[in-house]
Order: C-alpha cells, then sequence, then structure tokens
C-alpha cells in the first residue's frame, strides 16, 4: 500500500484543494495524512470536515475504503523533517506500507497513472530507493534532477560572488532521459519504506530546506540510489506552501542552518569552512541580497 504524507503549515484551502482534487486521480491503493503544523483543535476539525477526512486517534477502526485520508494537528510548527517523519510512523503503525509518497499540498498532478508508472519503474531496480516525476514550477523551470555534489567552497563563492551563479546552477534544465541522480526536490518524490526506515528517515535537525540532499546522502550510505522519470510530471505552484510563514530573512536563516548540517554531518566540512559559509551569507545579505534574489 502507498502512504501518502502531507506536511501543510496554515494552507488550509491548498490543502483541501490537494486532497479533494488531486488525490481521487491517484491510481493505487493509498492511505493519506496531513500534518497539519501550528494549528488548534478546531482549525484541524474543520480542514478534517472540508476534505472529508478523518482526525487522527478518532476511536474506532479505520475503514479505508470510504475514507483514506486522516489529519494529524501539531500546536507547533514541526517543520519538513519531523512532520513528515511524524506522518509516516502514525500512518506505518496502522497499515502496511510499502512505498511512501511525500508531498506538497500546492502540487497538480499532470499525468494519469503517475503513481503506478513511479512504482514500476523503482520496483525493477534494486538499488532504486527514491523516484521522481518531472516537477514545474508555474515559471516554466524544471526542478529536478539534480546530478551534482555542490562543495561547501562553492556554496560560499555563490555568495560572496552570486553574479556566478547562472539560472542553469538554480534550476537544473529540463532532461528528457530518465535515469539515476544525486538528488530530487521533495515536493513530490516517491521513497521506498524500506529503505526510508533503514536510514532512519529525514533528519529532524533540519527545519525547512535542504532535507533530499541529506535524505540522499543518508541512502546513499546504504547503498540506495535516486532515480529521475520524466515520461510523467507534476506541476508544482512553487513556495506556496511557505509563502508568508515568515519574513524573507528568516526563511533565509533557516536555510542556512540545514545547509550547515548537511555540510557538516554529511560532508565532512571543516569548521573553517562552515564559519566562512557564515560569513560569506552575511556578506550577501549585506551587498547583494536585493540585486540577486535568493533562491532556495
Amino acid at each position: 500500500m502507498l502512504g501518502i504524507v502531507i506536511v501543510a503549515y496554515k494552507s488550509p484551502d491548498l490543502t483541501v484543494n490537494f486532497v479533494r482534487r488531486e488525490l481521487p486521480k491517484l491510481d493505487v491503493p493509498y492511505c493519506a495524512i496531513v500534518v497539519n503544523n501550528a494549528s488548534t483543535p478546531e482549525a484541524d476539525r474543520d480542514l478534517a470536515d472540508r476534505c472529508d477526512a478523518t482526525l487522527w486517534g478518532m476511536p474506532g477502526p479505520p475503514d479505508l475504503a470510504t475514507n483514506p485520508v486522516f489529519i494529524s494537528g501539531s500546536e507547533d510548527n514541526l517543520g519538513y523533517a519531523v512532520g513528515n517523519n511524524r506522518g509516516a510512523a502514525l500512518l506505518g503503525s496502522l497499515f502496511p506500507v510499502d512505498a511512501w509518497l511525500f508531498t506538497n499540498n500546492d502540487i497538480e498532478l499532470h499525468s494519469p497513472g503517475i503513481l503506478s508508472c513511479l512504482l514500476a519503474v523503482m520496483r525493477a531496480r534494486s538499488d532504486c530507493a527514491m523516484i521522481g516525476p518531472r516537477v514545474v514550477g508555474l515559471t516554466g523551470n524544471d526542478q529536478s534532477p539534480y546530478h551534482d555534489r555542490v562543495s561547501i567552497w562553492r556554496q560560499i563563492a555563490w555568495r560572496i560572488m552570486p553574479f556566478l551563479r547562472n539560472t542553469r546552477q538554480v534550476y537544473p534544465p529540463p532532461q528528457n532521459k530518465e535515469g539515476y541522480c544525486y538528488w530530487l526536490v521533495g515536493a513530490f518524490v516517491l521513497v521506498d519504506a524500506v529503505a526510508f526506515a533503514a536510514v532512519g528517515g529525514f533528519d529532524d535537525r533540519t527545519f525547512l530546506y535542504n532535507e533530499e540532499m541529506i535524505l540522499s546522502e543518508r541512502m546513499a550510505r546504504q547503498g540506495f540510489k535516486a532515480y529521475y522519470y520524466p515520461n510523467v510530471s507534476v506541476l508544482h505552484y512553487e513556495r506556496a506552501s511557505t509563502r508568508g510563514t515568515a519574513a524573507e530573512q528568516h526563511r533565509a536563516r533557516i536555510s542556512q542552518q540545514s545547509l550547515k548540517i548537511y555540510y557538516r554531518y554529511y560532508r565532512h566540512a571543516s569548521r573553517l569552512s562552515i564559519f566562512l559559509l557564515d560569513v560569506a551569507e552575511a556578506a550577501y545579505c549585506v551587498f547583494f541580497s536585493r540585486r540577486y534574489p535568493r533562491a532556495y
């Protein structure tokens, strides 16, 4: 069975639209959970009513035949990594999930049979633990796949000389050829459940941004790979799920913290290089941020 985890933050309309319009397009059996961050019990009940979903923890056995969607609220804003881990743990405690779909609520499915295609391609490759479709933003830019393991020194250079970073380094060029890659955008990614459990899921130390690279590194240590399959596609509204969650500077700090976790613990960067990354980030914010807007 496919388990679907949707982490939401103060975006009930997007969530309702995704649950009621996009999930019915799926052609495989599934159970789904919305981890509703920074919510209240009243907001959770309202969301459950609007989605025709079941509040998690309600008495009685769940009936997936009539209602495969659950709402699990949290008063705290858990962030992306913890929220996805919690959603997977809850669904996995009740249902025999063999693959996870981690998806934003600002996604529109373009291709019929997208999940059956992705599952078939992933299952045909014993070393494949993650697979993603073509993900296109509202501007028409592709958001997957990424093949490079960017060094911390390149990150530092991009901050103190942001004019060196071109569009292709922010958004990958369109690729019509399927194949293995380094990481896939986390807005819509399918992950093998056994591999996900083996690597311990997402890194709980991250809050938002760069979790996909970290998960890829965790997978690689266990001999698992990511795979890009562009024959099916989704539209991503691009940051609609995070727009308004904080000021731009706050988002930048969150991204920087996750990036430092990636380089410190997964790429074994030195303390000096981490320090220089912070210095370069500060320089970028002071001198370049207005002329060269940040791309996450």
